[in-house]
């Protein structure tokens, strides 16, 4: 599939750029109805959002490119700000998302718990779309296989796992386990403790990470 969604003159529109859009656009309205709840107004949701998503974007690049491919861009330091050609690290990405909360609480005197219960819902749906990006640019691949779904990758030989659909859909899962936590908890104690959703974010997220690596490989 063609990464590239469109072409406007010298400006192209990448599918990956148009799935962390969604991704943040989500995270941003969930916030927003979820004001109330949290405390906010319209100025700190657009404040929060402005911070997460730097956090995110500068996080996600920033690890990447420091731990994973400094080999390349030490020679092409240009390309750096390229995002819309993929190389987002996860674990800088979620690394981002903390800090950019942090800093929003420190400066408006928010519970981190309280704000990070909320994000963990529309933040697994930021991380599955991200995936798909993943998958469309062909940046990310499984082992070799001859399932009747594998599919070829630019950047590798053979037919493989699409192991980007995979952690993807392993993302989305996370969406209903966490929303029947907080409908259980609610209905059998009244109240949700601060910090349940995100330790089974945590958990969940790690737990089933486990079994899609099995199918990855890594360069």
């Amino acid at each position: 599939m063609d990464p590239v969604m469109a072409e406007i003159g010298p400006v192209r529109l990448w599918y990956y750029g148009l799935a962390y859009a969604i991704g943040l656009l989500t995270v941003d309205l969930w916030v927003s109805l979820k004001r109330e709840r949290l405390g906010f107004d319209g100025r700190d949701v657009a404040e929060f959002s402005l911070l997460f998503a730097a956090g995110v974007l500068l996080g996600g690049r920033i690890f990447d490119v420091a731990l994973y491919e400094w080999f390349y861009y030490k020679d092409h330091l240009w390309q750096i700000p390229s995002l819309w050609q993929g190389g987002m690290a996860t674990h800088g990405v979620l690394l981002g998302a903390v800090v950019g909360t942090l800093v929003f609480c420190r400066l408006r005197d928010k519970s981190f718990l309280e704000i990070a219960d909320e994000l963990v819902i529309p933040g697994a749906i930021l991380m599955a779309l991200g995936r798909i990006g993943n998958h469309i640019n062909g940046e990310v691949y499984g082992s070799l296989t001859d399932a009747p779904w594998a599919m070829e990758f630019p950047y590798a030989e053979g037919c493989r796992h699409p192991v980007a659909l995979y952690d993807g859909a392993k993302n989305l899962l996370l969406v209903p386990i966490l929303l029947g936590v907080r409908s259980i908890n609610l209905r059998r104690n009244g109240y949700l403790p601060r910090g349940l959703l995100l330790g089974h974010f945590v958990l969940w997220y790690g737990l089933l990470r486990l079994f899609v690596d099995y199918f990855r490989e890594y360069d």
